[in-house]
C-alpha cells in the first residue's frame, strides 16, 4: 500500500505545474502511469473480502461492490464516447466540461461557422476573447466572423489587436486579408493597415499588406500561396 502510494504521488509530479508551470493541456493521458500505483490499492481493496477466513456474508456485498465500481466507469466511458459523434458535438461537450476554457469555445465557434451559423459564432468568439483578451488567434477570429456578417468596420479593431500581437502569423493575417478583400474593405482601411505594417518590418504582417497593396488586384486578394485552408479543406497540390 505505501509503495502504491508513493508510486501515485512521485509519477504524477513532475507534470502537476507544482514544481514548474507547463506549457501543457492537463490531458487525461497524464493519468495513465499513476493508475498503475491506484490499480494496485484497488487489487488490495478487491481482494481483501475474498481472503480466507472471512465470511459468506462479506462477499456477497463484496462483489456487488466490485461490479458497481466497474460498471460505474464503464457506463461513463460508453457515453462519453458518444462525445466523438463529430467535430459539432466533441467542442460542445468539451466547451460544456471547461466553459472557462477559450480554446474550447473557439473550436465551438469554428465548428458553428463551418455549418453556416455566423450568429452561434459571433457569440462563442465573444466568450473565447473574454476568457483571453490576448489571445491574437481569438481577437483575429472574432474580426473575420464580423468581416463575414459583412460588418468590416466593426472587425478592424479586432484584426489590428490581433495583429499588433503576431505580427509573424502569415495564417492569421492572410485570414483577415482575404475577408477585407472579398468584402471589398481592404481600400478603405489601407493607409492604417500599412501604418500597422511599418511599425513591422521584416514581418509576414508587413510582407502580406504591401503585397496586397501591390498585387491585390493581380491576386484577388492574397496570393493563394499564402492563403491559409478553410475548414474541411485537404492539403495543397
Amino acid at each position: 500500500i505505501a509503495a502504491a502510494l508513493v508510486w501515485v504521488v512521485v509519477s504524477y509530479f513532475p507534470h502537476s505545474n507544482i514544481p514548474t508551470l507547463l506549457p501543457t493541456v492537463r490531458a487525461e493521458r497524464f493519468w495513465y502511469f499513476p493508475a498503475i500505483g491506484t490499480s494496485v490499492l484497488l487489487a488490495i481493496a478487491f481482494a481483501w473480502p475474498f481472503e480466507k477466513p472471512r465470511p459468506m456474508w462479506l462477499r456477497a456485498p463484496a462483489v456487488a461492490l466490485v461490479c458497481a465500481f466497474f460498471a460505474f466507469p464503464c457506463g461513463k466511458a460508453r457515453a462519453h464516447a458518444l462525445d466523438y459523434a463529430d467535430d459539432l458535438t466533441f467542442w460542445t461537450a468539451t466547451r460544456n466540461a471547461v466553459p472557462n476554457s477559450a480554446k474550447a469555445h473557439l473550436n465551438y465557434s469554428v465548428m458553428w461557422g463551418a455549418r453556416g451559423r455566423l450568429d452561434v459564432r459571433l457569440a462563442a468568439n465573444r466568450k473565447a476573447l473574454e476568457l483571453a483578451p490576448d489571445w491574437p488567434m481569438a481577437n483575429v477570429y472574432l474580426g473575420d466572423t464580423l468581416c463575414r456578417l459583412n460588418q468590416p468596420d466593426e472587425a478592424m479593431p479586432h484584426y489590428l489587436r490581433g495583429f499588433r500581437l503576431s505580427p509573424n502569423d502569415p495564417n492569421l493575417i492572410a485570414l483577415a486579408l482575404q475577408c477585407l478583400w472579398d468584402h471589398q474593405a481592404f481600400e478603405a482601411h489601407k493607409d492604417e493597415l500599412v501604418s500597422l505594417a511599418d511599425e513591422f518590418p521584416g514581418t509576414w504582417l508587413s510582407f502580406l499588406v504591401h503585397d496586397v497593396v501591390a498585387n491585390g488586384e493581380q491576386n484577388d486578394g492574397v496570393a493563394r500561396e499564402y492563403r491559409p485552408r478553410g475548414y474541411n479543406e485537404g492539403p495543397r497540390e
